[in-house]
């Protein structure tokens, strides 16, 4: 019978930095978009504070990069996700790719730390498979050597154990309806979250058979 017992989950934040470091750069964003008007001047103390300001600064370089403080203190990005949100608010894409590129010099953008927190946070809130993971990083433009850094702690036992918890969440909600659709309900539950066919399978037949329900799918 497998086990249900779930794994003691990681604890928050990003590895290797710490919740210090995470609130450093909050405050580093709250001074940096306080700093900026509406006309999209930087004042002194954002200077002080960001470091980002520069002579001859452009008007919607100035505006692009408030925009983006304001995306981040909202929440994390990758690099070409924050990019292309810029684009996509009409500012042109050399501004928005100084904007990015001083955001990375400045540790407020880096896809490596971003690709570890967004798969703790999916695995934890979604309960999301490995292979969506993947393919979730990867539309947001994440580089394959990031992502497999940050899949790389997740072992198949752990893809197991998470498909487990799903589908004896599930079985009371489908326990009076007949095997086949019991079988039908839990094996689409769990290719929707990318879960490989043959684990599905062999998960949904021993939990039902634990349970009582029939013969084991073949």
């Amino acid at each position: 019978m497998p086990s249900s017992e779930a794994p003691a989950p990681d604890g928050p934040g990003v590895p290797g930095r710490g919740e210090d470091a995470r609130a450093e750069t909050l405050e580093r964003l709250r001074h940096a978009i306080a700093g900026v008007g509406a006309d999209g001047v930087v004042s002194a103390e954002a200077r002080g504070h960001a470091e980002d300001v520069e002579a001859g600064d452009d008007a919607d370089y100035a505006k692009a990069k408030k925009r983006g403080l304001n995306m981040l203190s909202a929440r994390s990005h990758s690099v070409a996700e924050l990019r292309r949100k810029l684009i996509a608010k009409e500012h042109t894409p050399e501004a928005a790719e100084r904007v990015v590129v001083r955001f990375q010099e400045l540790g407020l953008l880096d896809d490596a730390a971003y690709a570890e927190e967004y798969v703790r946070g999916k695995r934890e809130g979604r309960a999301l498979s490995k292979a969506v993971l993947r393919r979730e990083l990867a539309d947001k433009g994440v580089a394959e050597e990031h992502i497999s850094q940050a899949l790389a702690p997740i072992e198949d036992a752990d893809e197991a154990e998470l498909a487990i918890r799903l589908v004896e969440k599930k079985l009371p909600g489908v326990a009076r309806l007949p095997r086949e659709k019991q079988e039908r309900r839990l094996l689409g539950m769990l290719a929707r979250r990318g879960f490989p066919p043959g684990l599905s399978l062999r998960i949904v037949s021993e939990l039902l058979d634990d349970a009582g329900t029939g013969a084991a799918i073949e």
